[in-house]
C-alpha cells in the first residue's frame, strides 16, 4: 500500500510538471469575429515573450479569400514594434513578441473577417470615439460578423447612474436592411435595451443612421460587469453590426476574468462573479430624484434574489 501511494504521488508530480498551466486569451471566436480595423489591448503585466495568431475566416470563393493581412502592434511606451503586412497561411497570421517592457501592448489589425487570440491572459477591444460621427471611417467602433450568437463583457464602474450605446446603420457595401441585434444585459441576467439595424422612420438611400439607447444603472447595479448580447437576425449573414460605448470605460472582453482597463494596466477591483446581493430600493424620494430621475417605484424583486431591503 505504501509503494502504491508513493507512486500515485510520484505520478501527480509528474503530472503536474508534464502539462503546466498557461494563460490565453481572445478576442472573438470561429463562429464570432470581428472587422474592418479592430483595436485590440493586451495586458503583459510581466512583460513576457507573448504570441499573437489572427484566425482568418476563409470564404467558400477561394478567389475572394486575401493572402496577406495588415498588423500594427506597440509596445507600452508607444514605441512601433511591427506594422506592416503578414502572410496568411492555413487561415492563420501568427506575431511573436520576444520578452520586453511590462505593460499594455496595442494591436490594430486589418483583414477580411477575423478573430485575435493571444497567449497572454487579458485582451480588450475597444468599441471606439463615441465623439465621432461615421462608425466606420472616424469612430472605429468595435464591428463584428457574429454568425453564431455571442456575449462580451464590460465594466459599469461603481457611481455610474448611467451610460449611452450607439450602433451605426452600415454605409459599407449594404444591399440590404442590416439585420441584426443587440441586447445590453444587466448583471442580472436582465435584458434591458435592445438596439436594431432598421432604424424606425428611416428615408430611401439614408443608410449612415445610429441607433441610440440611454441605459440607467439600477441602484447596485453599479461596480459590476455588465453583457452585451451580439447576433444576426435571419434573413442574411453579412450585415455589419457595431457599437460604441459611451459613460463607461469602452472596453469589451470574452469574460470577466480576461476584462482589463488599458489606462491602468489593471483588472476591475471588485470581485469577477459578484454573490453580493442587490439593494433595489432607495428609501428618500430626493435620493431616487437625484440619481435616479427616469426610475419609478424601485422595489426588491425577490424573485430576481434582492433581499427585502433598501439603500
Amino acid at each position: 500500500m505504501k509503494g502504491n501511494a508513493a507512486l500515485r504521488a510520484l505520478g501527480l508530480a509528474w503530472l503536474s510538471l508534464a502539462a503546466p498551466a498557461y494563460a490565453q486569451t481572445a478576442v472573438g471566436d470561429w463562429g464570432h469575429y470581428v472587422q474592418h480595423r479592430p483595436r485590440v489591448y493586451l495586458n503583459n503585466p510581466t512583460g513576457q515573450a507573448f504570441s499573437v495568431t489572427l484566425h482568418v475566416m476563409q470564404w467558400p470563393v477561394e478567389a475572394w479569400n486575401t493572402a496577406r493581412c495588415r498588423v500594427r502592434l506597440a509596445a507600452p511606451d508607444g514605441a512601433v514594434l511591427r506594422d506592416g503586412e503578414l502572410e496568411i497561411r492555413n487561415a492563420e497570421a501568427v506575431i511573436e513578441v520576444p520578452a520586453g517592457a511590462p505593460g499594455v501592448y496595442r494591436l490594430e489589425t486589418e483583414a477580411q473577417p477575423h478573430w485575435i487570440w493571444s497567449t497572454l491572459a487579458q485582451s480588450v477591444l475597444w468599441t471606439g470615439d463615441a465623439g465621432r460621427d461615421h462608425a466606420f471611417r472616424e469612430r472605429q467602433a468595435a464591428i463584428f460578423l457574429p454568425i453564431a450568437r455571442r456575449q462580451w463583457w464590460f465594466f459599469v464602474p461603481d457611481g455610474v447612474t448611467r451610460f449611452t450605446c450607439k450602433a451605426q446603420r452600415s454605409s459599407e457595401y449594404m444591399s440590404q436592411r442590416e439585420d441584426w441585434g443587440v441586447f445590453i444585459v444587466s448583471p442580472r441576467g436582465q435584458r434591458v435595451r435592445a438596439l436594431w439595424g432598421q432604424p424606425p422612420l428611416t428615408p430611401p438611400r439614408e443608410y449612415r443612421q445610429d441607433m441610440v439607447c440611454e441605459v440607467e444603472v439600477e441602484p447596485g447595479a453599479g461596480g459590476r460587469f455588465w453583457a452585451v448580447e451580439m447576433g444576426l437576425g435571419d434573413s442574411h449573414q453579412y450585415s455589419k453590426p457595431n457599437l460604441c460605448l459611451d459613460g463607461v470605460p469602452p472596453y469589451l472582453a470574452r469574460s470577466p476574468e480576461e476584462w482589463f482597463d488599458p489606462d491602468t494596466g489593471k483588472p476591475a477591483a471588485v470581485k469577477v462573479y459578484d454573490d453580493d446581493p442587490f439593494i433595489q430600493a432607495a428609501r428618500l424620494p430626493e435620493v431616487m430624484a437625484a440619481r435616479w430621475p427616469n426610475v419609478q417605484h424601485f422595489s426588491p424583486c425577490p424573485s430576481l434574489g434582492d433581499p427585502d431591503g433598501v439603500e
